[in-house]
């Protein structure tokens, strides 16, 4: 019922803001196209709208509040930005990144490639945005390159280096700091100066407030571009088309910032109800815990090598064992991690043998060590699989055979068909009765209680 009165809530909202945009849009192509009542212009009744419309669906998707809005155009401190080609240039990409982060140098390898060939045209500002603690030192270094007037240069290699970078902060610190002035060396810095400056934390404080202005702007994750103020999220063939577009058209007028944030907010709004409604499954083709007809159904898609779904396992586990009369737990196969494709093969063969739950927490068990062997080779992996086998007592002849055969991965496929129809992005994900209710384990434990005392 609650989900229906949300569908319906949002379809109003929806409805009304569609009629709201088309009053101002017929408004506009009057004799005073740019006026509208009380001598208001179509531009601020736009703003105004726009804010409507972006405070409803942050009351509905309260996470909002944490990205930046797509269409409002931001403002970002660049006096002390690395900046690459034109800082006059029409086109002007800020890139939050860090060095740690492979997105980020993948998006900064086009970034400069499109700027390098044409530095009149476009200026690309390197802002920083920690998400890995590894990563601080690299940055502080940064900065002290841009003193040097080397920034680009030593990014490349750090870029370049990035594997060997990562490892190294997380397992030797003093090998880091000497690779990091190592590279620096070859970029041709003042490495005695270098050491100065990683030494006192010179550029500590800049980096500090640059990860504060990220904050307030609500850029979360690397990379986060900008093209002239307007955000363009992640993606590189988005950033690309953005570029292209803010060349060829320029800045968007006010009318149309301001109808693509309600356009954007929309978007959000509808995937937002669309979330919740009731799904259904099929669940004759998958494990189950508990009775069939339990008040509490739960759905769960899920990757054995996800350290999420290792801890949602045990959360619903203990959720079963505390109420195994009102709950019934259902496990779906939703592969993410192309290592862990075997060991869901292996849980099939299991399951056909009615162990497994048995397996299940075999594998979660020694989730770590088990992505560990699955990069050493699928035959050492196979030999782990079969060990597990062997442990609960099951027919190994059938086990092998069932873990390879079509059928086994004719099923797992199906699971993963239903879950990318039910709009399933990542692991675990867990439907309530067959509604969706978002990632939080808290809120998910929270919820299935409630569904108990119904």
């Amino acid at each position: 019922m609650k989900a229906k009165l949300g569908l319906v809530i949002g379809g109003i909202i929806i409805f009304l803001a569609g009629v709201l945009v088309g009053r101002i849009l017929s408004e506009s192509f009057k004799k005073k196209p740019a006026v509208l009542e009380g001598e208001q212009t179509l531009e601020s009744r736009l703003n105004q709208l726009a804010d409507e419309v972006r405070e409803i669906t942050l009351m509905a998707v309260p996470k909002l509040k944490n990205q930046p809005e797509p269409g409002k155009k931001y403002e970002f401190n660049l006096e002390n930005s690395p900046v690459l080609g034109n800082p006059n240039a029409p086109v002007k990409i800020v890139a939050w990144s860090e060095f740690q982060c492979p997105y980020s140098k993948n998006m900064n390898q086009k970034l400069v490639e499109v700027v390098e060939n044409n530095p009149d045209k476009y200026a690309l500002y390197y802002k920083t945005r920690i998400i890995h603690a590894g990563a601080i030192l690299e940055h502080e270094a940064g900065y002290s390159a841009q003193a040097q007037g080397k920034f680009w240069e030593l990014a490349k290699l750090f870029y370049q280096n990035q594997p060997e970078l990562v490892r190294l902060s997380r397992q030797d610190q003093e090998a880091y700091q000497q690779k990091i002035l190592e590279l620096a060396k070859q970029v041709g810095l003042d490495v005695s100066q270098l050491e100065q400056d990683l030494s006192s934390h010179k550029y500590l404080a800049q980096l500090q407030a640059e990860n504060k202005e990220a904050n307030e702007i609500g850029v979360r994750g690397t990379p986060t571009i900008f093209i002239n103020g307007y955000y363009y999220g992640s993606d590189p063939e988005v950033v690309m088309e953005g570029i292209k577009k803010m060349e060829e058209s320029g800045e968007p007028s006010p009318v149309k910032a301001n109808l693509e944030r309600m356009k954007s907010n929309l978007e959000y709004l509808k995937k937002y109800f669309k979330a919740r409604q009731k799904k259904e499954f099929n669940l004759n083709n998958s494990p189950r815990l508990g009775k069939e007809d339990a008040k509490v159904q739960l759905v769960v898609f899920t990757d054995f090598q996800c350290p999420f779904c290792q801890r949602m396992a045990k959360l619903l586990e203990e959720k079963y064992q505390q109420h195994p009369d009102q709950i019934a737990l259902y496990f779906k196969h939703f592969v993410v991690h192309s290592g862990a494709m075997l060991e869901h093969q292996a849980s099939v063969a299991a399951w056909k043998q009615g162990k497994f739950w048995e397996y299940h927490d075999l594998l979660f068990n020694d989730r770590v060590e088990m992505i560990k062997i699955s990069r050493e080779g699928k035959e050492k992996l196979e030999q782990k699989l079969i060990e597990f086998a062997k442990q609960l007592g099951l027919n190994l002849d059938k086990f092998k055979k069932d873990m390879k055969s079509e059928e086994t991965k004719e099923l797992i496929n199906q699971h993963l068909q239903e879950g990318k129809e039910v709009e399933v992005r990542g692991t675990p994900t867990v439907f309530i009765n067959g509604f969706f209710y978002g990632y939080n384990p808290d809120e998910l434990m929270h919820r299935i209680d409630q569904e108990i005392k119904k």
